[in-house]
């Protein structure tokens, strides 16, 4: 995921300053890896995390690391599992 960011951001300039330094947030407080997601120029983020970590604590290290110091009152972030995926059922 690191060097796919990388890669938006160094040959596709689809990145900005902002998601950088979120992307590198994360990774500082303990993410396998970090992207932006979405379109790009501003948009999402997307982490992983190891199966042991405690997500509410990256959440809160996020929230007063990155979006505190910028004025951002209510950032949205949430927590997910992997699942099983899409599957077909015949009923």
């Amino acid at each position: 995921m690191k060097e796919s960011h990388a890669s938006c951001r160094d040959l596709y300039k689809c990145s900005c300053e902002a998601l950088d330094a979120l992307v590198e947030t994360g990774l500082k407080n303990g993410a396998l890896g970090g992207r932006l997601t979405g379109a790009g120029w501003g948009g999402c983020t997307v982490f992983i995390l190891s199966p042991d970590s405690d997500p509410s604590k990256f959440i809160e290290a996020v929230k007063k690391q990155f979006y505190s110091p910028r004025g951002v009152k209510d950032p949205i972030i949430f927590a997910t599992n992997a699942g099983e995926g899409a599957q077909a059922f015949k009923f």
